[in-house]
Protein backbone atom coordinates (compact mmCIF):
# COMPACT_ATOMS: atom_id res chain seq x y z
CA UNK A 1 0.00 0.00 0.00
CA UNK A 2 2.58 2.70 0.76
CA UNK A 3 4.29 2.04 -2.30
CA UNK A 4 1.32 3.11 -4.30
CA UNK A 5 -0.28 5.80 -1.56
CA UNK A 6 3.12 7.86 -1.04
CA UNK A 7 4.12 8.82 -4.83
CA UNK A 8 -0.12 9.53 -5.15
CA UNK A 9 0.19 11.49 -1.93
CA UNK A 10 3.27 13.39 -2.93
CA UNK A 11 1.98 14.17 -6.61
CA UNK A 12 -1.23 15.31 -4.77
CA UNK A 13 0.88 17.91 -2.88
CA UNK A 14 3.47 18.79 -5.39
CA UNK A 15 1.55 19.56 -8.51
CA UNK A 16 -2.57 20.44 -7.08
CA UNK A 17 -3.83 24.03 -6.04
CA UNK A 18 -3.87 24.72 -2.71
CA UNK A 19 -7.09 24.12 -2.08
CA UNK A 20 -6.61 20.34 -2.77
CA UNK A 21 -3.74 20.34 -0.59
CA UNK A 22 -5.73 22.11 2.30
CA UNK A 23 -8.24 19.21 1.88
CA UNK A 24 -5.37 16.16 1.70
CA UNK A 25 -3.04 17.52 4.80
CA UNK A 26 -6.07 17.74 6.41
CA UNK A 27 -6.78 14.23 6.15
CA UNK A 28 -3.25 13.20 7.05
CA UNK A 29 -3.06 14.78 10.12
CA UNK A 30 -6.54 13.27 11.01
CA UNK A 31 -5.52 11.04 14.27
CA UNK A 32 -5.99 7.82 12.05
CA UNK A 33 -5.77 4.55 13.66
CA UNK A 34 -2.69 2.90 15.35
CA UNK A 35 -2.61 1.15 12.43
CA UNK A 36 -2.60 3.78 9.84
CA UNK A 37 -0.64 6.51 12.15
CA UNK A 38 2.98 5.74 10.66
CA UNK A 39 2.10 5.89 6.85
CA UNK A 40 -0.04 9.53 8.03
CA UNK A 41 3.24 10.80 9.47
CA UNK A 42 5.33 9.96 7.09
CA UNK A 43 2.97 11.37 4.12
CA UNK A 44 2.48 14.86 6.58
CA UNK A 45 6.61 14.71 7.05
CA UNK A 46 6.51 14.82 3.53
CA UNK A 47 4.01 17.73 3.03
CA UNK A 48 5.85 19.69 5.16
CA UNK A 49 8.83 19.92 3.89
CA UNK A 50 7.70 21.39 0.97
CA UNK A 51 4.42 22.94 1.82
CA UNK A 52 4.71 27.29 2.45
CA UNK A 53 1.60 28.12 1.14
CA UNK A 54 -0.52 29.97 4.44
CA UNK A 55 -4.31 28.71 3.80
CA UNK A 56 -2.71 25.25 3.61
CA UNK A 57 -0.58 25.59 6.85
CA UNK A 58 -3.65 27.11 8.27
CA UNK A 59 -5.81 23.99 7.24
CA UNK A 60 -3.43 22.03 8.72
CA UNK A 61 -3.30 23.67 11.87
CA UNK A 62 -6.77 23.57 11.88
CA UNK A 63 -7.07 19.68 11.74
CA UNK A 64 -3.83 19.36 14.66
CA UNK A 65 -6.44 21.36 16.60
CA UNK A 66 -9.31 19.61 15.61
CA UNK A 67 -7.70 15.77 16.48
CA UNK A 68 -6.12 16.96 20.08
CA UNK A 69 -8.00 14.34 21.38
CA UNK A 70 -7.68 11.80 19.62
CA UNK A 71 -4.18 11.93 18.68
CA UNK A 72 -0.96 11.52 21.07
CA UNK A 73 -0.43 14.85 22.49
CA UNK A 74 3.56 14.79 21.52
CA UNK A 75 2.50 14.17 18.06
CA UNK A 76 0.45 17.06 18.16
CA UNK A 77 2.83 18.81 20.31
CA UNK A 78 5.58 18.17 17.29
CA UNK A 79 2.96 19.49 14.51
CA UNK A 80 2.02 22.60 15.63
CA UNK A 81 5.86 23.84 16.76
CA UNK A 82 6.94 22.90 13.22
CA UNK A 83 3.77 24.91 11.71
CA UNK A 84 4.26 27.57 14.52
CA UNK A 85 8.12 27.50 12.60
CA UNK A 86 6.79 27.76 8.83
CA UNK A 87 4.20 30.66 8.90
CA UNK A 88 6.90 32.30 11.69
CA UNK A 89 9.02 32.72 8.37
CA UNK A 90 7.06 35.81 7.99
CA UNK A 91 5.56 38.84 10.01
CA UNK A 92 2.19 38.14 8.67
CA UNK A 93 2.85 34.07 8.97
CA UNK A 94 3.39 34.53 12.52
CA UNK A 95 0.61 36.98 13.51
CA UNK A 96 -1.61 34.44 11.64
CA UNK A 97 -0.72 31.90 13.59
CA UNK A 98 -0.84 33.24 16.82
CA UNK A 99 -4.55 34.51 15.93
CA UNK A 100 -5.59 31.39 15.21
CA UNK A 101 -4.61 29.44 17.74
CA UNK A 102 -6.22 31.47 20.07
CA UNK A 103 -9.21 31.02 18.00
CA UNK A 104 -8.42 27.19 17.83
CA UNK A 105 -8.24 27.12 21.20
CA UNK A 106 -11.18 28.76 22.08
CA UNK A 107 -13.53 26.63 20.37
CA UNK A 108 -11.47 23.37 21.08
CA UNK A 109 -11.28 22.38 25.22
CA UNK A 110 -8.64 19.62 24.22
CA UNK A 111 -6.21 21.48 22.00
CA UNK A 112 -6.64 24.53 24.53
CA UNK A 113 -5.50 22.26 27.70
CA UNK A 114 -2.50 21.13 25.23
CA UNK A 115 -1.12 24.34 24.10
CA UNK A 116 -1.41 26.20 27.58
CA UNK A 117 0.86 23.65 29.09
CA UNK A 118 2.96 23.68 26.02
CA UNK A 119 3.32 27.25 27.22
CA UNK A 120 5.05 26.58 30.07
CA UNK A 121 8.00 25.32 28.33
CA UNK A 122 9.19 28.59 27.49
CA UNK A 123 12.50 27.85 25.94
CA UNK A 124 10.27 26.27 22.90
CA UNK A 125 7.25 28.36 23.13
CA UNK A 126 8.30 32.01 23.88
CA UNK A 127 9.79 32.64 20.11
CA UNK A 128 6.57 30.91 18.62
CA UNK A 129 3.98 32.85 20.31
CA UNK A 130 3.71 36.34 20.26
CA UNK A 131 2.50 38.35 23.47
CA UNK A 132 -0.92 39.51 22.59
CA UNK A 133 -1.68 35.60 22.22
CA UNK A 134 -0.16 34.58 24.87
CA UNK A 135 -2.22 37.47 26.89
CA UNK A 136 -5.45 36.26 24.87
CA UNK A 137 -4.59 32.97 26.15
CA UNK A 138 -4.24 33.83 29.73
CA UNK A 139 -0.50 32.79 30.08
CA UNK A 140 2.49 35.35 31.11
CA UNK A 141 3.55 37.66 28.62
CA UNK A 142 7.58 37.13 28.30
CA UNK A 143 9.67 39.41 29.71
CA UNK A 144 11.40 40.55 27.07
CA UNK A 145 7.96 41.12 25.08
CA UNK A 146 8.78 40.11 21.74
CA UNK A 147 8.10 37.52 19.36
CA UNK A 148 10.10 36.06 16.85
Amino acid sequence: MRAVVLPLTTALLRDHPPEVRSTLVAVLAAPGSHLSRPLRQELLDAALETERDPDVLDALLTAAADGAARRPPPLTHDLVRRLALLLGRTPEGAARFDRRVVELAAATPDFSRLLLDWLTDTATWDPLVGPSARHRLGRPVPASGEHS
